[in-house]
């Protein structure tokens, strides 16, 4: 099974976020996440926006909030 570009760099995304969070980390730059993972910054912007939008991600000045930290 092909799985697209977007959907590993979702996939890496999650997992390195939720390693930051396990180890104690409330935020993780996308510029830090990107150049770990070797992701483009763009890729990273469109994988976030909609988690954005709803509200699960806080963002500002380049670091996202991990998902699994949020609200506890």
């Amino acid at each position: 099974m092909q799985v697209s570009k977007r959907c590993e760099y979702a996939r890496r995304t999650l997992i390195v976020a939720g390693l930051a969070g396990a180890a104690g980390r409330k935020t993780l730059s996308t510029t830090e996440l990107g150049a770990h993972q070797r992701i483009p910054q763009e890729s990273l912007e469109v994988i976030f926006l909609q988690p954005s939008k709803e509200g699960l991600l806080r963002s500002g000045r380049d670091a996202l909030p991990l998902p699994f930290s949020i609200d506890r």
